[in-house]
């Protein structure tokens, strides 16, 4: 798909092939713990990443003995998302929240609250689009919370996604950041894009 100029997304990250419940109807609870999803449900996406994945998108299921935090799906887990699959698998594409208004999501809290939470775990692109424009946009007046912390600064996602859209090889083979200011390395095909 890459090759033809369509970036390919590897899901549903960490993997919840054994999910009791479909997360477009409830909420899933995955008992996996981390020896189990390396044995038998991470491989696949190991693998993907290592073929160059332009993207991965992440699931709705709680994994309790993944993150023991109350009621912390993967999506909303920074645990899963930022100190895993970016820290400690060294993943550089982009990280893509499955749809945020399924029943999944939906049992937890409010689509502006989810969006805050998705935004916070790491992800760089967050779907809302399973029903009309008004349910789309309800999470562009969430509160916005970069000041307090709870929100990282959108540089690094612009990035990643500008990459995919711009130029061939997928995040893999981005130059290094510029210094923070600057403009962009003389290889990227515009402006650099601005945090918002």
């Amino acid at each position: 798909m890459q090759a033809a100029g369509l970036s390919a997304c590897a899901k549903h990250f960490p993997g919840k092939g054994h999910a009791p419940v479909d997360a477009h109807l409830g909420l899933p609870v995955i008992d996996s713990d981390w020896a189990e999803m390396h044995a038998r449900h991470l491989p696949p996406f190991l693998a993907a990443m290592e073929a160059g994945v332009d993207c991965i998108m992440t699931s709705h299921p709680l994994y309790p003995r993944l993150d023991p935090a109350a009621r912390m799906p993967a999506s909303f887990s920074r645990l899963i998302v930022t100190d895993y699959l970016r820290g400690e698998v060294g993943y550089r594409g982009v990280i893509v929240s499955d749809d945020l208004e399924m029943g999944a999501i939906g049992e937890l809290c409010p689509i502006g609250e989810a969006t805050v939470r998705t935004a916070a775990a790491g992800h760089d692109l967050l779907l809302v689009c399973h029903t009309d424009a008004e349910a789309a946009r309800r999470p562009c007046r969430a509160p916005r919370r970069r000041e307090d912390g709870a929100l990282p600064a959108a540089t690094s996602s612009w990035r990643r996604a500008g990459w995919i859209i711009w130029r061939p090889g997928g995040p893999s083979a981005m130059p290094p950041a510029p210094a923070r200011g600057a403009r962009a390395a003389s290889r990227w095909p515009g402006p650099w894009p601005r945090a918002r």
